[in-house]
């Protein structure tokens, strides 16, 4: 039981030094700019629970304001995920109180805020299409996974290419490597053919003045009086 506490606690560690920061975040700007698509609908004549603006085919007021609740709701959806994750582990460490006072604080105003906005865009979407309060969130999850699995094609895409990229990078390389020592090679064998070009034209020089000393010598030697021998 101690070496589980132990575990726990160590697993958990790093919210006694976060002092619940992790929790201090920032709803997204999706919410302001619903605000403001909701307030220029109004200005052109739009009425709440009118229409239905999912079956829409132009862009009416009604229309827009949907495509930007939605906006909104899937901005949101990462930090339900987030705290979903989290709140388990904050609960436990509260109940073993192994968590500040602060943390705890920081954790229940975060989920406060949270499922304020939640009911506040189930608000919304039933002034704009009565019925969709009940779909809303759901559809945003799986728009979010959507575009999330989107995100990642194309993050592989993009390595893939610049995989490919870099292998023909380092055909080219090595091409050119190829290609600069067939070169050294040529260069090589042009150098050792006039090395032996030079050193077979002072070898026949040497020929030559020995020659001439011998022959020179024989001259030197038909002078001399038999006598003399």
């Amino acid at each position: 039981m101690y070496r589980k506490h132990q575990a726990e606690k160590k697993k958990f560690a790093f919210f006694e030094d976060l002092e619940g920061s992790q929790f201090n975040f920032k709803l997204p700007p999706t919410i302001e700019e619903f605000y403001e698509v909701k307030k220029a609908a109004i200005n052109q004549g739009w009425v709440p629970g009118q229409g239905e603006p999912s079956k829409e085919k132009t862009e009416t007021p009604g229309r827009k304001m949907g495509q930007a609740l939605m906006k909104r709701a899937i901005s949101i959806v990462p930090i339900i995920h987030f705290m979903q994750k989290e709140g388990g582990a904050m609960n436990r460490l509260h109940q073993r109180n192994m968590c500040s006072k602060a943390q705890w604080r920081s954790f229940k105003v975060a989920e406060t805020r949270l499922t304020e906005e939640v009911d506040e865009v189930k608000l919304e979407a039933e002034e704009i299409e009565p019925g969709w309060s009940d779909q809303i969130w759901s559809q945003a999850a799986r728009y979010h996974q959507m575009l999330k699995q989107k995100q990642q094609e194309e993050v592989a895409v993009a390595q893939r290419a610049q995989a490919a990229q870099l292998q023909q990078q380092e055909l080219a390389n090595m091409k050119a490597e190829q290609e600069r020592r067939r070169r050294m090679e040529i260069q090589k064998n042009l150098e050792d053919a006039k090395r032996k070009e030079r050193d077979a034209e002072k070898m026949a020089k040497q020929l030559e003045k020995e020659e001439e000393r011998s022959q020179d010598a024989k001259k030197g030697f038909k002078g001399v009086k038999k006598g003399f021998l």
